[in-house]
């Protein structure tokens, strides 16, 4: 892979980080991963009614040793990821052209093999706000 288009930092691979916590990037718990396809994966929440959304891995932004952190809101989440299955790989490229659109970011083909690591919980990519830490979004690191 060209160096241009690679992850910048440390990274984790998605096999590594099945059931672990997802948050939104408003600090909304989305669940845990349960399923990792090639371009998504399902998050589960709930214990006896549960709730399934299957994510684009290009919204994942970093992975802090204990949630995975996407780059959107819930509310955007639940209006647009709530699927029963898998989408199909055409709902999957207009997903990344509108994100691509939306925000310019064109995500590698990297990103749908490894997430970005935070560096460390306790620098500036987490802050504390009462007693919950909430993520800064890694673009904002420099």
């Amino acid at each position: 892979m060209n160096k241009e288009n690679s992850i910048p930092g440390p990274t984790i691979l998605w096999s590594e980080i099945k059931d672990q916590k997802v948050k939104s990037v408003d600090g909304k718990d989305m669940g845990k991963i349960k399923i990792i396809s090639q371009n998504h994966f399902m998050v589960e929440k709930g214990l006896t009614k549960k709730t399934k959304f299957w994510i684009p891995k290009f919204l994942a932004d970093v992975y802090d040793g204990e949630c995975l952190w996407l780059n959107i809101e819930k509310k955007d989440i639940i209006d647009a990821f709530y699927y029963d299955k898998e989408p199909e790989i055409l709902r999957h490229q207009t997903d990344v052209s509108a994100f691509n659109t939306k925000y310019g970011i064109n995500k590698t083909a990297d990103s749908y093999e490894k997430i970005p690591i935070a560096k460390n919980k306790n620098s500036s990519v987490t802050q504390q706000r009462g007693s919950k830490q909430h993520y800064k979004n890694i673009r904002d690191l420099k």
